[in-house]
C-alpha cells in the first residue's frame, strides 16, 4: 500500500521515560503568530514562534491553535522538546532505512509542517546545525518510500530543565 501524502505536523506518540502521562508547559507567541496543533515552536527573545528551516533547535511542540492577531500575545500549550518523547512525522519525499540515526531539518508551513529530506546529516556526522531532527524509525503500517511517517526525537533542543536554554535575546 503506499504512502499518503497528507503532512500533518508534529503528532505525540510516545513517551520513554520516567513519568506518567505527557508533560506541558505554557508558552507565549509573539504578537500575530498562528500556530497549529502539531507546529513546532522556536522561542526567540522568550516568545514562542513557528519553527522554521533556519533554526537551529526547537523548543517544542504545539498542542492548541493559536490564531495570531496583530499586536496580541497569545498563550499556547506545548509538548517540551524532551530527548525521550516521540513524535510523528511525515517526510517530504522519499525515505530509506538508511535514514535511522541522521538528523534532518524541518519544511512546510503552519499547520503542515515535515521531515525535510534533502538535509539529511549521517549519523555520526558533526554539522548539525540546522537537523535538529533525528529520525529512529517509521510508524508500522508506512513503507520506506515517499512521505513515509516517520518517528523522531528532537536532536536538539531549546528546552532543558524546565527552561529556554537557547538565547532568549533571540
Amino acid at each position: 500500500m503506499a504512502n499518503t501524502d497528507a503532512a500533518h505536523g508534529f503528532n505525540f506518540y510516545k513517551r520513554l521515560g520516567p513519568g506518567a502521562g505527557v508533560p506541558l508547559v505554557r508558552v507565549i507567541t509573539e504578537s500575530n503568530v498562528t500556530l497549529a496543533i502539531g507546529d513546532a515552536i522556536f522561542m526567540s527573545g522568550g516568545l514562542a514562534v513557528t519553527a522554521a528551516a533556519s533554526h537551529p533547535a526547537i523548543f517544542g511542540v504545539a498542542q492548541e491553535a493559536v490564531t495570531g492577531a496583530t499586536g496580541t500575545r497569545k498563550s499556547c500549550a506545548v509538548i517540551p522538546a524532551l530527548p525521550d518523547i516521540i513524535f510523528e512525522a511525515q517526510c517530504d519525499s522519499a525515505v530509506s532505512i538508511a535514514a535511522v540515526g541522521s538528523r534532518f531539518a524541518l519544511t512546510g508551513t503552519t499547520g503542515s509542517m515535515e521531515i525535510d529530506s534533502s538535509t539529511i546529516q549521517a549519523n555520526g556526522a558533526t554539522t548539525t546545525s540546522l537537523a535538529p531532527i533525528r529520525v529512529i524509525g517509521k510508524v508500522p503500517e508506512d513503507a520506506w518510500s515517499s512521505h513515509a511517517d516517520l518517528l523522531c526525537v528532537i536532536a536538539a533542543s531549546q528546552f532543558t530543565n524546565g527552561v529556554c536554554s537557547a538565547s532568549l535575546a533571540g
